[in-house]
C-alpha cells in the first residue's frame, strides 16, 4: 500500500476505535493481547464490520483517485502556464537578444557602449512584446499626482506603500501607473518543440 492510502487507513481506523465498540473488538481480535487470545467474534458482527471495512476502502480507493486528477490537473496548468513563459521569453530572446544582455557581464563597457546595446535591444523586445501582449496602465492619472482608493478598491493592482495604517478611503502619491495585460496571443506549440530551448546554440559550416 502507498503512505498515501497507509495514512488514511490509520487516521479512519483510530477513530473507528475511538467510537466504534463492534469495530474495536473486532481489530482486539484481529491482534489479541495474550490473555485475550482466545476471544471470538460471532458470524453476525464479523459480516457487519467487514462491510463497514469494504466501505473505508472504497472511500479510500475514491479518495486516491481524486487526489491524482487534482495533482494532474494542477500540474497540467503549471506546466502550461511555464511553457508560455519560456515561449515569450524565447521570442525576446530572438527579437531582442534579451537573454545575450542579461548574461553579458558589462562591467568592463563604458556607459556609452551599454546606451548604444540597450537601445538595439529595447526597440526588438518592445516590437516582439506588442506583437504578442497589449499593455493597459492600471492607474490613468498622472504619475506624482495625488490620487484616492475608495473602501473596496483592488488591492491585488493597487499596493500601498509608505506608512500604511487604518483603513479606506487612502489618499497617497501615486508613483507607478503600474500595467495589466489586455491581451496575450502566444504561437501554438508544437509538440516536437522543446520550450526550455530558449535559443538555439549556432554552427556556422
Amino acid at each position: 500500500m502507498s503512505f498515501f492510502s497507509r495514512f488514511w487507513l490509520a487516521y479512519i481506523v483510530f477513530f473507528k476505535i475511538l467510537f466504534d465498540g463492534f469495530y474495536a473488538k473486532r481489530i482486539n481480535n484481529l491482534h489479541p493481547p495474550k490473555a485475550l487470545s482466545d476471544a471470538v467474534v460471532d458470524a453476525d458482527t464479523q459480516a457487519e464490520l467487514e462491510n463497514k471495512l469494504g466501505k473505508d476502502e472504497r472511500r479510500i480507493h475514491e479518495l486516491e483517485a481524486e487526489l491524482k486528477a487534482v495533482k494532474a490537473d494542477a500540474s497540467s496548468a503549471a506546466d502550461a502556464r511555464g511553457d508560455g513563459a519560456l515561449w515569450l521569453l524565447g521570442l525576446l530572446q530572438k527579437d531582442g537578444r534579451f537573454i545575450d544582455f542579461l548574461q553579458q557581464d558589462i562591467a568592463g563597457f563604458d556607459d556609452a557602449e551599454v546606451g548604444g546595446a540597450a537601445r538595439v535591444i529595447h526597440d526588438g523586445c518592445k516590437q516582439s512584446l506588442q506583437k504578442h501582449v497589449d499593455l493597459e496602465p492600471i492607474r490613468t492619472e498622472e504619475e506624482g499626482g495625488k490620487v484616492t482608493l475608495e473602501e473596496g478598491y483592488d488591492a491585488q493592482a493597487v499596493k500601498l506603500t509608505g506608512n500604511v495604517s487604518g483603513k479606506a478611503p487612502f489618499t497617497g502619491t501615486l508613483r507607478h501607473k503600474g500595467w495589466k495585460a489586455s491581451r496575450v496571443e502566444l504561437p501554438a506549440l508544437l509538440a516536437e518543440h522543446d520550450p526550455k530551448v530558449l535559443a538555439q546554440a549556432e554552427v556556422e559550416l
